[in-house]
């Protein structure tokens, strides 16, 4: 608990403090570190369990007589004195801040992004598809993938703390190693991303944040499912320099809307630490993260079974910042095996990465690298086709730099620049590369607030697309033609609109991508990597929010420009939406998402219904006890949210009960 000074206003805070004076209250204004206001933020009164939210200019009120009260905001509580004065300022450590997924004096400040914090009760996967513009992809259970905008797979990046997660016997952005509850939210990147993130992230970057809490508390869950059985438990520990979490989850085979039962079981374990400490001029955070998954079944049409014995991955972080400067360094290793009827691989890497920028005035540098010592890669063990991976390599390095200006108080001009290296090899093959991207953005703010971004995107092939070329094997079928560098370019126009606490806005992007890589299927079992002459990719998205509901438009087409022929991953019109509502101790909650047709599939992908999933529960609250029960698919719905050529259908109604204790 933190003890604050009470601090008057003056100037344009005068007038809320004399109508607080004039008719009864306390308040306040809540800040940032920076001191910039923060708006839309809840605040508890706790001993009189009333709730309300920040204003724009960061006010706040309660219509209650004088005293000495406890403040909630964003999990952090302050004990304030309003006997002698009723209206306060109180500086608070934002989400933005306290995931520290960008320190200050970070280089990517400016670039438009979506901070989310899961809400209470929801785990990051049934908090994903709510998003605009975004659909899990894949094979339910465990493994999903995510798409952004019409791009998925390895067009995504992910992140974890800011680190880079990048597999290649399956996509990158695989979830299945991961507890449900172990993440706290997620930044979603989705402009100008050959100069923020570089080759591996055309369609987009979802950096999630590990769950962090460097408060005095402790806190354990417990909850199950009917229809895959799932049982979940995790506990977490915080003090004011450390923080644990130890969570473990296992499921069996779901059953479908229709009652077909799925092989989406799984078992997985994780253990995560974060330790911190600071100087006068500077923050460090140590994280050490231990996952473990067996035991995973895939679902598949098809008579074959498919299992996962092992999905490891580990992850040691350091982070921090010094005055101006900010930095990050990490070791990742993940280790895969996969084991069908007739059929046994495996995918072992490990990476070292690292970032540091310097910002000064309106100037900002960077300095970033990727470097993976060794992959190793066999298929087909059991057939005995191809090893296709042998001690591969992979460098890549960029320099960046940034610059910003203000002009005429409502306009802002900001460009950046990044030089990317690249270097692969595997065995007697190797592959040099050398790439410039820029980032250019104009904003204005006023009656609508908005931006218009110009920029260039790539994606250097990954390993597995490079060296599995000219293979026979099933699945890596290219013949003689080796793959080229997708290259393209991306305009995005954003307008928003705040009317109380309403928020509008609206987004179209288009890209434009040169030898864009497609995977074709040949036969029953043979597919094809190539490279498509040009594509062509519009994205729209519109999305309403205030404090207790939302609401989302959004879809992607693309095809070949040459041909006219659809490609993949495209998201037919999506919306989605939800309420909740804080009613004392309870806080029931609506989620629904609805899916158009999918008529008009990709060269590797089928046809798909129309669907609509509705999920509800709710909360409620004790003061050291927690309980949640939640109906996913309510009306027991047949659906796949994709048109994969593996659109295996999605879990039936699910009965979720939860119960959480905290100390």
């Amino acid at each position: 608990m933190q003890n604050i000074k009470v601090k008057f206003f003056f100037g344009l805070l005068f007038l809320p403090f004399f109508c607080i004076n004039l008719f009864g209250g306390i308040g306040g204004f809540i800040l940032n570190q920076r001191g910039n206001p923060v708006q839309n933020v809840e605040v508890k009164l706790k001993e009189k369990e009333m709730v309300t939210f920040t204003k724009e200019n960061g006010e706040f009120s309660f219509q209650v007589e004088k005293g000495v009260y406890e403040l909630i905001i964003l999990n952090q509580s302050f004990k304030v004195d309003f006997t002698k004065e009723n209206f306060i300022k109180i500086l608070i450590k934002t989400f933005e801040e306290e995931i520290f997924v960008e320190p200050p004096g970070s280089i990517f400040e400016n670039i438009p992004k979506r901070v989310l914090r899961i809400p209470k009760g929801q785990s990051y996967a049934e908090t994903l598809p709510l998003l605009p513009n975004i659909y899990l992809n894949g094979l339910g259970g465990a493994f999903q993938t995510v798409s952004i905008g019409g791009m998925a797979k390895n067009r995504i990046q992910m992140e974890v703390n800011g680190l880079r997660i990048e597999g290649l016997r399956r996509a990158g952005t695989d979830l299945g190693t991961f507890h449900s509850e172990i993440f706290e939210g997620l930044n979603l990147f989705e402009l100008g991303l050959g100069f923020t993130h570089g080759s591996s992230a055309m369609g987009g970057t979802l950096d999630f944040s590990l769950l962090e809490n460097f408060e005095d508390f402790l806190k354990t869950s417990l909850s199950i499912s009917t229809n895959n059985e799932k049982f979940s438990v995790f506990t977490k520990k915080g003090s004011k320099n450390y923080f644990l979490f130890a969570g473990y989850e296992e499921a069996n085979s779901y059953e479908d809307g229709g009652g077909v039962k799925q092989d989406g079981f799984f078992k997985r374990g994780n253990l995560y630490g974060a330790y911190k400490f600071q100087g006068k001029n500077s923050i460090n955070y140590i994280d050490l993260l231990l996952t473990k998954g067996w035991d995973i079944g895939k679902p598949f049409l098809s008579e074959e079974k498919t299992t996962y014995p092992k999905n490891n991955l580990n992850l040691l972080g350091f982070r921090g910042f010094y005055k101006d400067l900010s930095y990050q360094v990490g070791l990742i290793y993940q280790d895969l095996e996969t084991k069908t009827t007739k059929e046994k691989s495996y995918l072992k890497s490990s990476s070292f990465q690292g970032k540091g920028y310097y910002s000064k005035g309106n100037l900002s540098f960077g300095l970033e690298f990727y470097f993976v010592p060794d992959m190793d890669a066999e298929n087909y063990l059991i057939t005995g086709f191809n090893k296709p991976l042998k001690d591969a390599k992979k460098l890549d390095t960029s320099l960046i730099s940034s610059y910003e200006i203000n002009f005429k108080k409502r306009y802002k001009f900001f460009t950046g620049l990044r030089y990317n290296y690249f270097y692969s090899s595997n065995r007697e093959k190797e592959k040099k590369e050398n790439i410039s991207s820029f980032f250019v953005m104009v904003s204005k703010e006023g009656f609508f607030n908005s931006s218009l971004s110009l920029y260039n995107i790539y994606r250097f092939p990954s390993l597995e697309e490079l060296f599995y070329s000219g293979m026979t094997a099933r699945g890596y079928v290219q013949g003689n033609e080796k793959l080229k560098t997708e290259k393209g370019l991306g305009a995005t126009l954003k307008i928003q609109k705040r009317i109380k606490d309403k928020d509008f806005a609206f987004l179209i992007s288009y890209k434009e991508v040169n030898n864009f890589i497609e995977k074709y299927k040949v036969s029953k079992d043979l597919y094809s990597y190539r490279n498509t002459e040009k594509v062509k990719i519009w994205e729209y998205v519109f999305s309403y929010q205030n404090t207790f509901s939302f609401l989302n438009f959004s879809l992607s087409k693309g095809k070949d420009k040459k041909t006219g022929a659809p490609i993949d991953d495209q998201k037919p019109l999506t919306i989605n939406g939800g309420f909740y509502k804080r009613l004392k101790r309870f806080e029931p909650f609506i989620f629904f998402t609805w899916g158009d047709r999918y008529s008009n599939p990709g060269p590797n992908e089928v046809e798909r219904e129309s669907y609509f999933v509705l999920n509800l529960g709710s909360n409620y609250e004790l003061d050291k006890l927690n309980l949640y029960f939640k109906i996913e698919n309510f009306f027991d719905d047949t659906y796949t949210p994709q048109g994969d050529n593996k659109a295996v259908p999605q879990m039936g109604r699910n009965f979720i009960f939860g119960i959480n204790f905290i100390k």
